[in-house]
């Protein structure tokens, strides 16, 4: 493999723009709907190919190396190393209000760049000038203001990593665990990299904290826009999209809450690439990760700290009261133990045995009901785990195992 473009041919891209950003001469581009590709200034240099994380990924190395580094001594074999778990939610008023689930990434990137521990973040801010737009485009955020702008959630492919490098002392990035992984591997890479050594370097050399979002899937370019199609509405008729329980959903201005129908069965709607995430949804290598999976309440957000560091500018955001945090209520440990024992998850959720016959999924209707997921027993960080096994087991696993039977290219995870 000379460049990226068996990844990208193949549908193993996550779209991460980390190629975009490394090519030394500029001959990979974002074409359309961010899916990258090289042009014929390529000169087969090899750095591309090296720093993907879809073509190899040291993944166990690089995550016993940060956890070591970050001091993360508990361990769980879905999540991944950490310092500890909490629900946290923020006393700002407008930082919550603009925020997609109560705004604790926001007022931690605020926190950081107030205190001077980063002079910009790399995010991701909207296209359209719209109230909710799904559309990302990055931004280097060096203001609050800036940090604000960016603070809700666009569930869609986001070439983030092609603004690389960003110029600065101290950066933060935010990300899902495909770009985190991307970053992680070119931080490994500075020590153990050949070709791509010291441009890997010159990319990241001054990224100070990853933080992590959840994520089990983004939607393609136009992915929410489609499925926003089957209730008669537009990105400018909405207050905001999410998922509730799972399923994809919408609040309209007068405070309408409606559901898409079969919205969790349209694989369709999906980046293909997504569905060979290596198994993180959330964001394992990350310094700390925030998501909404661990309470239904709105407004607090779940925590999975993975950095001593972090930790201890968590308490202090404590302390001076612009956070506060409680322990999640765990349940249903037993349960979900029985059902890992059951092997229930391995099933091919997607149908993506027959995608890669047909181009069509075909989703398996009994198992993608396991994406809306569970309150009842299952509860607290328990369901993370339970999120982080159907990702693993009826996705993730399924989709390697058709694409070997198929002979096709199949990113290497180690």
């Amino acid at each position: 493999m000379n460049n990226i473009s068996p990844v990208v041919e193949s549908k193993a891209c996550s779209g991460c723009g980390m190629c975009v950003g490394a090519c030394p001469v500029g001959a990979i581009k974002l074409r359309e709907h961010s899916i990258p590709a090289v042009d014929e200034t390529c000169t087969e240099c090899g750095i591309c190919v090296e720093l993907c994380p879809r073509t190899e990924m040291p993944y166990t190395a690089i995550e016993e190396t940060v956890s070591r580094d970050h001091h993360a001594d508990q361990h769980d074999e879905l999540l991944g190393y950490f310092t500890r778990i909490v629900l946290a939610r923020v006393f700002n008023d407008e930082i919550r209000s603009r925020s997609y689930w109560g705004g604790a990434t926001t007022a931690f990137l605020t926190y950081l760049l107030e205190q001077g521990y980063i002079d910009s973040a790399l995010l991701t801010d909207k296209v359209h000038n719209c109230y909710y737009c799904a559309h990302p485009k990055t931004r280097i955020a060096k203001t609050s203001a800036d940090i604000l702008a960016c603070a809700f959630t666009k569930p869609t492919i986001n070439p983030l990593l092609s603004q690389l490098p960003v110029a600065g002392k101290s950066v933060a990035i935010v990300g899902t665990a495909c770009h985190i992984e991307a970053v992680r591997k070119a931080q490994h890479l500075i020590k153990h990299g050949t070709t791509a050594r010291d441009r890997c370097r010159e990319l990241v050399g001054n990224i100070s904290f990853l933080i992590g979002i959840n994520c089990f899937f983004a939607n393609n370019y136009n992915g929410v826009e489609r499925q926003l199609a089957r209730l008669g509405l537009k990105e400018a008729g909405i207050k905001r999209f999410f998922y509730a329980t799972g399923i994809p959903s919408v609040e309209l201005f007068d405070g309408t809450i409606k559901s898409i129908p079969e919205g969790n069965r349209d694989f369709s709607s999906l980046n293909p690439g997504c569905l060979l995430c290596y198994p993180s949804y959330t964001a394992r290598l990350s310094d700390v990760t925030f998501g909404k999976t661990m309470s239904e309440e709105w407004g607090w957000n779940d925590v999975i700290c993975r950095n001593a560091r972090v930790d201890a500018l968590l308490k202090h955001m404590e302390h001076k009261k612009h956070i506060e945090t409680r322990v999640p209520e765990d349940g249903g440990s037993e349960l979900l133990q029985s059902l890992l024992e059951a092997e229930v998850f391995k099933v091919d959720a997607a149908g993506y045995a027959a995608y890669v016959e047909t181009g069509r999924f075909r989703p398996d209707e009994t198992a993608t009901a396991m994406l809306n997921r569970p309150g009842g027993a299952i509860r607290g960080s328990n369901r993370l785990r339970l999120i982080q096994a159907v990702r693993k087991y009826s996705f993730y696993e399924p989709a390697v195992a058709a694409r070997k039977r198929k002979g096709f290219f199949v990113p290497e995870l180690k």
